[in-house]
């Protein structure tokens, strides 16, 4: 009996690997563009779509169709998932399944969604890496095989997708965790080279301390390959001291010092838990490593406040000029459009 076979959709690669175009059947065909490993523009048709980001946030998406442009700003979450999305006439909520999943009327406003990927306009799949791997949010499985697969280190298990922890975990390669991993860790290397870690075959030295990783991850080992940098006032006060008489200055400085003092209580902890790790290794690392656990949350603390204060210092150092709020006419005009109880202004994001 002969089997019948439709096509869908034809897609084409570039030598990296990456997907440039997709025909759909009866659909005009998709043309992408990259900026090193993100996608920056889509081209479909007349209709030409491009992304703005600061760091690895997705922050707005611009769309043209000829001398129409359109602009949607777009909140998203830690994970990189596109929540929200805001142009000058509507508000839109998107959610996700745990895996991803989403119903076909959400997303109207975005192109992305969940972790920041573009769903196949064909199947609506997830191509993870760019195009390199197809990940079904329905059936929580890869329809596609690792290319470290069957037999090496991408493992037979079509259902690893972030290991089983799509909430906390992401994978923007589709490849095994191992090497998502080792990338990620090859980017502390060469961060942690200018905060006193130096990584030497198959020991770390942290706060000028040797020992060798745990055999088990966990909170201990993420945490002494990451440790809190010292902080320094030496990069303001000298500002702060020709702004004396303000008693604003007088309540950074206080600020700053006790930022000091934190971050030097938190350094010598970690120095007490690499120490007792390396004289106990085989009999203390599950209490080593919840003793971590809770220092975590210290670190935490004290990022948020170093953040916190580096933006005060910022806003009293050189404050932003004043802007008189609106009248009452300008908001009733035509470029302020009310989205629930909040007038938001119609952004243009014009092309350098």
């Amino acid at each position: 009996m002969a089997i019948l076979r439709t096509l869908l959709s034809q897609y084409r690669y570039d030598p990296l690997d990456r997907l440039v175009a997709c025909s759909p059947v009866n659909l005009d065909p998709q043309q992408r563009f990259y900026c090193k490993s993100r996608l920056a523009t889509e081209i479909q048709g007349a209709i030409t779509h491009s992304f703005f980001q600061s760091d690895d946030w997705r922050m707005a998406q611009q769309r043209r169709q000829g001398a129409d442009r359109e602009a949607t700003l777009l909140a998203t979450d830690q994970q990189g998932s596109v929540l929200q999305a805001v142009d000058g006439v509507q508000r839109q909520a998107m959610a996700y399944s745990p895996y991803g999943h989403r119903t076909p009327g959400s997303g109207l406003l975005s192109l992305l969604g969940f972790s920041g990927e573009q769903p196949d306009p064909v199947t609506g799949h997830y191509l993870l890496g760019n195009g390199y791997r197809a990940f079904n949010p329905v059936l929580m499985r890869f329809n596609s095989p690792d290319s470290l697969s069957p037999f090496g280190k991408g493992g037979i298990n079509a259902y690893r997708y972030c290991e089983g922890d799509p909430v906390n975990q992401m994978d923007p390669t589709g490849h095994a965790p191992g090497l998502w991993n080792f990338l990620k860790e090859m980017k502390d290397y060469v961060l942690n080279r200018r905060r006193g870690v130096a990584v030497t075959g198959a020991y770390i030295i942290v706060h000028g301390v040797r020992i060798n990783p745990p055999a088990e991850p966990g909170h201990f080992f993420n945490m002494v390959n990451k440790p809190t940098e010292s902080f320094s006032l030496s990069d303001f006060v000298g500002r702060l001291d020709l702004q004396s008489a303000s008693p604003g200055s007088e309540y950074l400085r206080r600020r700053g010092h006790g930022l000091v003092r934190y971050s030097g209580f938190i350094i010598k902890k970690e120095r007490e838990l690499v120490k007792a790790y390396k004289k106990h290794p085989e009999v203390s690392y599950a209490k080593l490593n919840n003793y971590a656990y809770q220092l975590e949350h210290e670190r935490d603390d004290y990022r948020r406040s170093r953040d916190l204060f580096k933006i005060e210092l910022r806003e009293f150092l050189d404050p932003p000029p004043y802007e008189s709020p609106p009248k009452y006419s300008d908001i009733a005009d035509s470029s302020h459009i009310p989205i629930g109880s909040v007038a938001v202004e119609a952004t243009d994001i014009r092309e350098s």
